[in-house]
């Protein structure tokens, strides 16, 4: 049996990476009941979030002291536990670490578009980053985007890193009727949408995303769902949502409770998901799941995400955008394939395999082997 310890302050987090952890930790412990897990949490209002673990809270405070957590408490904490292995779920890991780890780094996107960032997010991800990726002893990524970035950028040999592709939860299925009828009273929604899901920020390319809607507004009757908090730096998504064109056919939504996420899918009839660069990319396959085709782009990893399965668009260009928008909506054979098309593709992508995969690069870190698993198998 050997002892294994999960930083697990991706909790904290919004988006995909809590989304992974809680997905990838729940499945580890309930699967894996020949090791003894410890998880290191940064509040104590996560306690009880894995059963059968011992827990422990690190308390961060403030978000600003994060990376004192990561290079101080932490490693403090994790010593008191003397671990066989440690994963950590997001790049947290500390220079003198001497039990064997593991690190996620699901991208490296605060390298590539810094300018997408605050300026705390450049400071922090400009030290972790590079940091975690040469002192862990291997890495998990998502994707083989995110894999040739990672040995790009920071010189990693690509036998230290293993791609784990995301899954999608259970729940992100085709809604009932009902449930579909209750969203739209809920969120006030006409009969036909266009979605799009995610933080509004500038890596999401989302005054294309308007502007594009624009062009071919008036040859659908579509309105355009935006579902997603207000980050930063989004000031030409307000000046692009004023377009007297559209502006009464924009809708955003900055709170949606994740329960409504399948049904707010199922009510679409196509989902937008023009983004510059995604690590991986939850939305598009969630879509899909929900029986809704995507338009996306051909760029970073979101090819491998939707396959052939998607319409698949340079995300700068505009004039594409909005003939695929238009034609997902209007053409009803390609709707039709590309959603049944997208159910089977989407039914393939689960986070047991994920797991497995992450358990059998433990299992071969632990047993001293010279290589690990490198890319989950189809």
């Amino acid at each position: 049996m050997a002892r294994i310890a999960l930083e697990a302050r991706s909790l904290s987090l919004p988006g995909g990476v809590r989304t992974y952890t809680l997905e990838v930790i729940r499945r580890l412990v309930r699967d894996d009941t020949r090791d003894e897990f410890h998880v290191f949490l940064d509040s104590a209002k996560f306690r009880g979030t894995f059963p059968g673990v011992v827990e422990h809270v690190v308390p961060v405070g403030h978000p600003s002291l994060r990376l004192i957590w990561d290079a101080c408490s932490l490693p403090v904490a994790l010593k008191r536990v003397h671990a066989d292995l440690v994963h950590y779920f997001k790049p947290a890991a500390a220079p003198w670490q001497k039990s064997l780890s593991v690190v996620t780094i699901h991208d490296i996107i605060p390298i590539l578009f810094p300018d997408a960032q605050t300026r705390i997010q450049r400071w922090y991800w400009r030290l972790q980053l590079p940091l975690a990726a040469r002192s862990c002893t291997h890495i998990l990524t998502v994707s083989e985007a995110s894999k040739r970035d990672i040995m790009n950028h920071f010189q990693v040999p690509p036998e230290r890193i293993t791609v784990t592709p995301l899954g999608i939860g259970e729940r992100f299925r085709p809604a009932q009727e009902q449930e579909i009828r209750r969203v739209r009273s809920t969120y006030r929604l006409p009969q036909h949408i266009v979605l799009h899901v995610g933080t509004i920020q500038p890596r999401k390319n989302l005054a294309r995303l308007l502007r594009a809607f624009a062009r071919v507004s008036a040859d659908i009757p579509h309105t355009l769902v935006i579902a997603g908090k207000w980050g930063w730096r989004f000031e030409d998504v307000k000046s692009a949502a004023s377009d007297p064109r559209i502006r009464s056919r924009v809708r955003f939504l900055s709170t949606v409770r994740g329960e409504d996420l399948p049904a707010l899918y199922s009510a679409a009839d196509a989902f937008a998901f023009p983004s510059l660069s995604e690590g991986f990319g939850l939305p598009p396959l969630e879509a899909m799941a929900c029986g809704t085709p995507v338009v996306t782009s051909a760029t970073s990893s979101l090819p491998e995400v939707v396959g052939s399965h998607a319409l698949l668009v340079h995300p700068e260009d505009e004039e594409a955008l909005a003939t695929a928008m238009k034609s997902i909506v209007t053409d009803r054979d390609l709707h039709e394939r590309l959603r049944l098309e997208g159910l089977s593709w989407a039914r393939r992508c689960t986070w047991e395999k994920t797991v497995q995969q992450t358990l059998a690069v433990y299992q071969a870190l632990l047993a001293g082997a010279p290589t690990v698993p490198m890319t989950v198998n189809a």
